[in-house]
C-alpha cells in the first residue's frame, strides 16, 4: 500500500515498573528534604500517575487514586479502604500518613496540599522482586501493581477511565487554531486511526495532545479512532496487518484509502499532522522537535 510517512522512531520504553520507579527514585525526593515553609508562595500539587494499580491485602482496589508529586517527593495513595491519604517516598524508604483535609481536589485534576501539609511517618516500604513498592499500613499488606496495557478500539473515555493522566496533560493543550480550521472545513469522508500503547514512552507525551485535538473538532466529515497495541506491535494481529513499527501511528484515510502516515514525533503537532496527512505534504520530524509551536499552514 502506498503512503506518505512522517516519522521518528520513537525511544525505546524503559519497562513499566520504570516509570513508578522514576517517579519514586528520580523526579522524587525524601519530603524530609523540602522544607514546607520555603514553599509557602507555591502550593505543592500532586498530579495523576495512572500507570500503576495499588493492591491491598491481595485485593486490587480499581477506584483507588495514585498521584505524584516532584515538588514534595511523595506518591501519594487514596483509597476508601484506608482511613488517611499515604505517601510512599522512595529515596528514605518511608511511608507517610496525610491529612485528608490539607488535601484539595482542583478542577483541573491535580490535588494541592494546602500548608502546614502535615506528615506523620508510620512505616517503611521496601521493594518487590518487581521493583514495585510494598508495604504494610494498618495491619494490611499493600503494594503497586502494573496495569494491563489497554487493547483493541479505544473510545476516548476507556482511554481516561483507563489513565485519568491523559485528560490532566491533555488539558492545557492550545491545538493550532490555523490548522484546526482547516479540518473543520475537511468536506471528504476522513478517518484517522490512531495506534498506539500505554506502555509507550512517546504515546504517554504525545496521546493528550491528540486526543484534545479529537475532543475539540467538531466534523462529520473527520473522524478519530484509537486501537491500542502491546508495545511489540508485532505480537498482534492487527498490528502485523497495518505494519505499526512505532508508537503513535496515525493513519489518515480519505473516502476509506489510506493517503498518509505519521509516526512518532510527527505526532507532536496533531492537527497539522492530520492536515499534512491528508494534504500530502511531507515534514521534517527533526525540525519539529525544535520548534515550540507548529509552523502556519502554507497558503
Amino acid at each position: 500500500m502506498n503512503h506518505r510517512s512522517i516519522s521518528h522512531t520513537a525511544r525505546p520504553k524503559q519497562g513499566v515498573a520504570g516509570h513508578l520507579l522514576l517517579a519514586l527514585a528520580i523526579l522524587l525526593l525524601p519530603l524530609t528534604q523540602f522544607p514546607l515553609q520555603a514553599q509557602a508562595d507555591q502550593t505543592p500539587r500532586f498530579e495523576p500517575l495512572g500507570l500503576f494499580l495499588f493492591e491491598l491485602d491481595g485485593k486490587v482496589l480499581p477506584d483507588a487514586e495514585i498521584y505524584y508529586s516532584g515538588q514534595v517527593g511523595a506518591v501519594l495513595v487514596l483509597t476508601p479502604e484506608l482511613p488517611y491519604p499515604i505517601a510512599v517516598v522512595q529515596r528514605n524508604q518511608t511511608l507517610q500518613r496525610l491529612v485528608s483535609s490539607e488535601l484539595i481536589k482542583d478542577p483541573a485534576g491535580f490535588i494541592a496540599w494546602s500548608l502546614p501539609a502535615t506528615k506523620t511517618a508510620i512505616g517503611e516500604i521496601r521493594l518487590l522482586e518487581d521493583n514495585l513498592p510494598a508495604f504494610s499500613v494498618e495491619g494490611k499488606e499493600a503494594r503497586f501493581r502494573t496495569k494491563p496495557p489497554l487493547l483493541g478500539p479505544a473510545t476516548l473515555e476507556d482511554i481516561v477511565r483507563y489513565d485519568p493522566s491523559y485528560a490532566y496533560r491533555a488539558r492545557p493543550f492550545q491545538p493550532e487554531p490555523g490548522y484546526m480550521s482547516a479540518l473543520e472545513q475537511v468536506d471528504t469522508d476522513t478517518l484517522v486511526k490512531i495506534y498506539f500503547s500505554t506502555d509507550c514512552d512517546v504515546c504517554r507525551e504525545l496521546l493528550p495532545n491528540i486526543i484534545k485535538v479529537a475532543q475539540e473538532l467538531d466534523n462529520p466529515n473527520l473522524r478519530i479512532e484509537f486501537f491500542g497495541l502491546p508495545l511489540k506491535a508485532s505480537e498482534h494481529p492487527v498490528g502485523r496487518e497495518m505494519n505499526i513499527t512505532t508508537f503513535p501511528t496515525g493513519i489518515v484515510y480519505s473516502d476509506g484509502v489510506e493517503v498518509g502516515r505519521a509516526h512518532g514525533h510527527g505526532w507532536r503537532f496533531p492537527s497539522m499532522a492530520i492536515h499534512h496527512g491528508i494534504s500530502g505534504i511531507k515534514v521534517d520530524v527533526e525540525k519539529l522537535l525544535e520548534r515550540q509551536s507548529a509552523p502556519p499552514p502554507p497558503k
